[in-house]
């Protein structure tokens, strides 16, 4: 399947790619007026929403498993918990989104890539 809804995204849990570890919710979808970016927002850490970061990751950073119907990301806790947070004002996302994971040295065999 080559598209696919917010609402089925927006959500959903987001996992490490070489573990069971569960990293985050996306929480909203992003896409550039002229179709050449495509983002979401990742809820990371905190507890019941209370102290939680919102990180910018690129949509071809998430692998979605069709077996588990689950979401992956080739980035590691530590690197999320490292990453640059956003902020929410006047409705818009502000701040920097994260470097691409693929851009990191170390990636290993990914599941079927999210378009």
């Amino acid at each position: 399947q080559s598209n696919i809804s917010a609402n089925e995204v927006i959500g959903s849990n987001v996992y490490t790619s070489n573990s069971e570890e569960k990293v985050g919710e996306i929480e909203d979808l992003i896409v550039s007026l002229d179709g050449s970016d495509h983002s979401i927002i990742l809820g990371h850490g905190g507890f019941l929403g209370l102290g939680e970061k919102r990180i910018m990751l690129k949509v071809s950073d998430l692998r979605h498993d069709r077996n588990a119907d689950r979401y992956h990301v080739g980035l590691t806790n530590e690197e999320l918990k490292n990453a640059p947070g956003l902020r929410k004002v006047d409705g818009r996302w502000v701040g920097k989104p994260m470097e691409s994971a693929q851009s990191s040295s170390d990636r290993t065999e990914r599941t079927e890539r999210v378009d």
